[in-house]
């Protein structure tokens, strides 16, 4: 007995080294920098009250890694139409500090896409479609102030980028016409 149990125990494991390639045989990970995919309404930076603010993501399935790879974001997705990027929202208090502003789903306006809420965090999933990916959601503006859209890392460690969520490759983008640090800054009038 014991002697097909060391057959079959060895049997298995050279199975298991020749057959079974390391996860990183199939995509080894991709890096992508790409500060052209977030767009703000107009990149217009004055609102009144009530008006709503809108962010626009679009990117081609076609990207250059870092590298200079040309890639397919499709061939990395999963067999998952959407990519998802996550925001935060910010306000400044007065005492020159920033407060997390947590924007419920009453709060969002989806025209393109899937867009959710998840406590301090908008979730915009981009759908494909002619050969692109793209979300085009609005947060209706209740309160005067100066705030700031950025990508989910901004209280930690003051880096506005967004990231995408694609299996084996690193997207990372600035909101177009943002700070130094890659938030947009915008002001809502009384």
């Amino acid at each position: 007995m014991k002697i097909y149990l060391i057959a079959f125990t060895v049997s298995i494991s050279l199975c298991a080294s020749f057959c079974c390639p390391e996860e990183d045989d199939f995509f080894p990970l991709k890096e992508i920098a790409n500060n052209t995919i977030i767009s703000i309404n107009d990149n217009k930076k004055v609102f009144d009250l009530g008006e709503q603010i809108f962010i626009n993501t679009t990117f081609s399935n076609e990207q250059t890694t870092l590298d200079g790879e040309t890639i397919l974001l499709s061939d990395y997705n999963n067999n998952n139409d959407n990519i998802r990027c996550t925001f935060a929202l910010y306000k400044e208090t007065n005492f020159g500090t920033l407060v997390k502003i947590s924007v419920t789903d009453n709060n969002i306006e989806v025209i393109n896409g899937n867009t959710y809420t998840d406590r301090h965090w908008i979730n915009a999933e981009n759908t494909f479609k002619d050969n692109k990916f793209s979300s085009v959601f609005g947060i209706t503006l209740l309160e005067s102030g100066t705030y700031y859209i950025t990508g989910t890392n901004y209280d930690f460690d003051n880096d506005g980028i967004v990231w995408f969520y694609i299996s084996d490759v690193n997207l990372a983008s600035k909101i177009i016409n943002s700070e130094d640090d890659g938030a947009y800054k915008f002001t809502v009038n009384p």
